[in-house]
């Protein structure tokens, strides 16, 4: 169907093969913007932008990702502590949007998105980051373990 967003599986050093599809990320306060990896987890209750991707997004800015958590923690954003691979991790609220590329189709999905940024950690920084059920409850997730193909559709 044409409203369907691609996913496919793919492995890499870090974690074994999962759903993963590309989407943009703005996060028009910070004028950041960019394409993101996402790994699908319907684990996580929240999406999250981790440390590699972070680094992507702030690489055209001249910012490091410890430089742009700093510069968010001065202005009063502080964030949670939360349980992830490795241990502990503080994870700081943005606000944005994401825009998904739609299967054979020129058009694409705009939705808002909420995300965790990450603080980098020895136990995170090469992990991807990931849509949780914030986004992902507003999906069908439709597998295909033979083809290594998934696709999103929306409600």
């Amino acid at each position: 169907m044409a409203r369907d967003i691609d996913v496919r599986y793919t492995a890499s050093p870090w974690f074994p093969p999962g759903p993963v599809t590309y989407a943009e990320v703005l996060i028009p306060d910070f004028t950041i913007k960019g394409s993101v990896q996402f790994l699908i987890n319907t684990a996580s209750p929240y999406s999250c932008l981790l440390p590699a991707a972070m680094e992507q997004l702030l690489y055209p800015l001249g910012i490091s990702v410890g430089d742009f958590v700093s510069r968010i923690q001065s202005q009063g954003k502080q964030g949670r502590n939360f349980q992830c691979v490795g241990g502990v991790c503080r994870f700081i609220p943005m606000s944005g949007f994401v825009t998904f590329r739609r299967i054979d189709v020129k058009d694409s999905l705009m939705m808002e998105l909420n995300p965790y940024i990450a603080e980098p950690t020895t136990h995170n920084s090469k992990l991807l980051s990931f849509l949780g059920r914030d986004i992902l409850n507003k999906f069908r997730i439709s597998l295909d373990y033979q083809s290594g193909r998934a696709k999103l559709t929306p409600h």
